[in-house]
């Protein structure tokens, strides 16, 4: 399953970056934010992480979902 990953993608740069990997055919956007974005009327399947990148916990999460399928990170912003 190919996915791309996003930080910051609730706004502003991040959620254009998400608008246009959401044309790249993935299985998955994977977008790690502290607040809920709007990504209504995606094609590409969201899943969201409401961590905050400053506390080092956010690896061992996501490296934890990674591990739940499989899954190759095609993009990582």
């Amino acid at each position: 399953m190919n996915i791309g990953v996003i930080s910051g993608a609730s706004r502003g740069i991040g959620y254009a970056i998400a608008k246009e990997l959401d044309n790249e055919g993935l299985d998955q956007l994977w977008v790690i934010s502290r607040n809920q974005g709007d990504f209504e009327g995606f094609k590409t399947e969201i899943r969201h992480f409401p961590l905050d990148m400053t506390d080092s916990s956010f690896v061992e999460v996501i490296k934890s979902a990674l591990h739940e399928g499989e899954y190759k990170i095609k993009y990582l912003v």
